[in-house]
């Protein structure tokens, strides 16, 4: 009977997860509808920062509705606050225009017109403090390099990079500290949680700052820890994730063991041994229930950040649809809290009509609100690694019935691995024996073959046969 539970229990997740995942996909696509065009311009003319977000977001519906002048005015609110997609926006609109006016000239025109009009917003992003805006304009600098080997462009993309990095370029800063070690990427994980909670959602109230802020701080750790999976460094990664999910499980456990352990060492007295494994099994069905509202919620909220889209950002944890919400995106994460609400609410009811008497009703209420709400909290901090677990399990899972069921396929699959590996191994033999075909260090024109220290522009640094930069330029 315990199997057969863990079984469906372990299936209904997947199915889950591959529902959420559809989803998710289709929320990408979402436009407000005719019947909010006019309620949505009313709020923004109100003042509503997020309104006038919309507008600007959706000004291909808004066109018949709002002035140009209005629409201008909306834009320029956001690009002077840094908002990059406002500033990639203006960008496309320029563009769309450049080429609408300029159909007859040649495509090679037509890419210096595309350039000039990146770097004028890049160096409006600039003055805006607007880090990607940095980054983008390094990578321009860095391509100038490449074609005119100007000392002076590779400085001047170092320096945009280092400042695209103090104003919080995610990437880069997961790049430096991943070659830093694994004791950087932990604390470049806790500082960027902490810039996060300062600078990303400080317009949020302080329990929702605290939880989303957590979340991006195991994003970073895990971003960067991933890329090392294949590496020398493989047990390092699979022991930061051992204890990631220690961290994320351990709360959990703390709320229903003491309830369970105390049962227990009544059991002999008054309670059955099986009403132990029926709590168990109800506190787990509670944990279940929080860890797939909560992953739900975060699932919407990595669509509403990967799309840079704040009112829908703005959607998540809310109870009621804000002026600025359109589409039929803003009923996923709604709609979902408050089914989230309802079935805690009767889980509650549940847990307390099972009790025997009045203390063990008010006991059973309160662990399985406590029970729900922690496994809420840490699914959203760990989404990205409840993820990686659970596709872990799951790989496992067919892989022992892969084995168990086809013993000649698989002996088959390791020889043609074997085979694989030793063409690749001869491949790789017969290649290092070009030095034309290695990019790295060994055959850069800047590497000092005896002291293996870089030459470019009198850098004092130590480097590896195989290390690349963007100073590369072959023997």
């Amino acid at each position: 009977m315990t199997k057969t539970h863990k079984t469906t229990t372990r299936q209904r997740l997947f199915r889950t997860l591959a529902l959420l995942s559809m989803i998710c996909l289709s929320l990408s696509s979402c436009s407000p509808w005719d019947s909010e065009l006019e309620d949505i311009y009313q709020s923004a003319q109100n003042g509503d920062r997020l309104s006038q977000f919309a507008i600007i977001e959706e000004y291909e519906s808004f066109k018949g509705i709002v002035p140009t002048d209005t629409l201008e005015a909306y834009l320029w609110r956001f690009i002077k606050e840094g908002n990059y997609r406002a500033i990639q926006l203006a960008k496309y609109k320029e563009v769309n225009e450049f080429i609408a006016n300029n159909r007859n000239i040649s495509n090679e025109e037509q890419e210096k017109g595309r350039e000039s009009i990146n770097l004028k917003w890049f160096k409006i992003g600039i003055e805006n403090n607007n880090f990607n805006s940095y980054f983008h304009l390094s990578e321009y600098y860095d391509r100038q390099y490449e074609k005119s080997r100007n000392p002076q462009d590779s400085i001047k993309a170092k320096e945009l990079r280092l400042k695209s990095i103090e104003l919080g370029n995610e990437n880069l800063l997961i790049r430096r500290d991943r070659k830093a070690g694994f004791n950087a990427m932990f604390t470049g994980g806790i500082k960027w949680g902490k810039y996060c909670y300062n600078n990303v959602f400080n317009e949020r109230s302080i329990i929702p700052r605290f939880i989303l802020s957590c979340s991006y701080t195991y994003n970073y750790v895990i971003s960067g820890v991933i890329n090392l999976l294949f590496t020398a460094a493989w047990w390092k990664v699979l022991l930061t994730f051992i204890v990631m999910l220690i961290m994320l499980i351990v709360p959990i456990v703390l709320v229903f063991v003491p309830f369970w352990a105390a049962k227990y060492f009544r059991s002999k007295s008054s309670i059955e041994n099986e009403d132990l494994l029926e709590d168990a099994r109800t506190i787990m069905d509670v944990i279940t229930s929080g860890i797939f509202f909560g992953f739900w919620n975060y699932m919407c909220f990595a669509v509403a950040v990967t799309n840079e889209n704040l009112v829908w950002q703005n959607n998540i944890n809310c109870l009621l649809f804000a002026d600025s919400s359109y589409g039929i995106q803003k009923y996923f994460p709604i709609l979902m809290n408050w089914i989230a609400l309802l079935c805690l609410l009767a889980k509650i009811v549940v847990a307390y009509t099972s009790g025997y008497h009045k203390n063990t009703k008010i006991m059973r209420a309160i662990i399985t609100f406590v029970a729900f709400l922690v496994s809420y909290l840490m699914a959203q901090v760990g989404g990205v690694l409840i993820v990686i677990v659970l596709l872990f399990v799951y790989a496992g899972t067919v892989a022992i019935k892969i084995i168990k069921g086809s013993p000649s396929i698989v002996a088959s699959t390791i020889s043609g691995a074997f085979t694989a590996i030793d063409e690749t191994i001869s491949e790789g033999v017969a290649s290092s024996s070009s030095k034309s075909r290695i990019r790295g260090c060994c055959s850069c024109m800047h590497w000092n073959t005896y002291t293996h220290y870089c030459d470019c522009y009198g850098q004092e640094k130590r480097t590896s046969d195989y290390d690349v930069c963007s100073n590369y330029v072959p023997k």
